[in-house]
């Protein structure tokens, strides 16, 4: 089931039970804004229902970043009068998902995919009657950006910051990114003037949960770094007989996820499984660092 929010007169979030994965609608006065589209065909079919009520034609499609649950959708609102419109570097986002979803998405075709008409590398604005500006901030994914409404201190995020709907809470996710960039992009949406943040899921929420998020991102790379001096030879050899994902396993009974924000329970956080791909990716970011200082040494 898709349910409809009005954030402000000319703001909307659908609201998907599956995944609590939002898509936002912005009203124009002359045409919609379509910003992100849900993953399950009936969701995409619910919001575009949503979207047909309010008599306008679809001027644009924005995906926030190329993971189907936000992207898969553009083909029920996506016409030949419909600008798409994406980061430059949401093919590297889409190779990276493809072998993942392959396995546990079946249904997805690459057929079904509306694929960018723009592309833009660090900001894109929209003059009257929008007055958005479109903000490159990686960290979650490669391409991951945030929509800005500045007049109306509304900020559009997809998953650079997540929520849940039912209280629990969802941490920061970098496994496709970034750990480093994540946390200045969340740092960058610290320091604007904004009020309401809609997030690619769950409730919106406050900039209260964005000093959580960094405070999650700082202590987990503080313990990781700790537990790998520890343990680095050990890291090193398991690494290239295991494999990143076995050693992960191991690393998180150590760091558990309520070691990085004491103040909640495991049965507190949404999906706390994020919590170990975050380690994984911790793991290969400390593999290509290694990599790139051994090659400066060597110069």
């Amino acid at each position: 089931m898709v349910t409809l929010q009005e954030i402000t007169y000319r703001i909307c979030i659908c609201k998907a039970d599956t995944g609590f994965v939002n898509g936002v609608i912005i009203r124009g006065d002359s045409g919609l804004i379509i910003i992100d589209t849900m993953l399950f065909p009936k969701d995409s079919r619910a919001m575009a229902v949503i979207a047909k009520s309010f008599n306008k034609p679809i001027k644009f499609v924005i995906n926030t970043h190329w993971h189907s649950d936000h992207c898969y959708g553009n083909r029920y609102f996506a016409n030949e009068y419909t600008t798409v419109i994406a980061h430059q570097d949401f093919r590297d986002t889409i190779i990276r998902e493809k072998p993942v979803i392959a396995r546990k998405e079946s249904f997805i075709k690459r057929k079904n995919l509306v694929y960018p008409h723009i592309t833009f590398l660090n900001e894109l604005s929209f003059e009257n009657p929008y007055k958005l500006k479109m903000i490159h901030m990686p960290g979650h994914t490669i391409d991951s950006s945030i929509i800005l409404d500045e007049a109306r201190g509304v900020v559009i995020v997809g998953d650079t910051v997540l929520n849940s709907r039912d209280g629990r809470f969802a941490i920061p996710y970098f496994y496709w990114g970034n750990s480093n960039q994540l946390l200045q992009s969340q740092k960058q949406l610290l320091g604007m003037d904004i009020k309401t943040i809609i997030p690619g899921h769950g409730n919106v929420v406050g900039k209260d949960k964005i000093l959580l998020d960094i405070r999650y991102i700082t202590t987990l790379k503080s313990l990781f770094g700790k537990w790998l001096k520890r343990n680095e030879v050990e890291v090193r050899r398991g690494v290239e007989l295991s494999g990143e994902i076995e050693i992960a396993s191991l690393i998180v009974k150590d760091i558990p996820i309520t070691s990085c924000l004491p103040e909640f329970r495991y049965e507190d956080f949404w999906v706390p499984r994020m919590h170990e791909l975050n380690i994984q990716q911790l793991l290969r970011e400390f593999s290509f660092t290694k990599k790139v200082t051994e090659k400066t040494e060597e110069k």
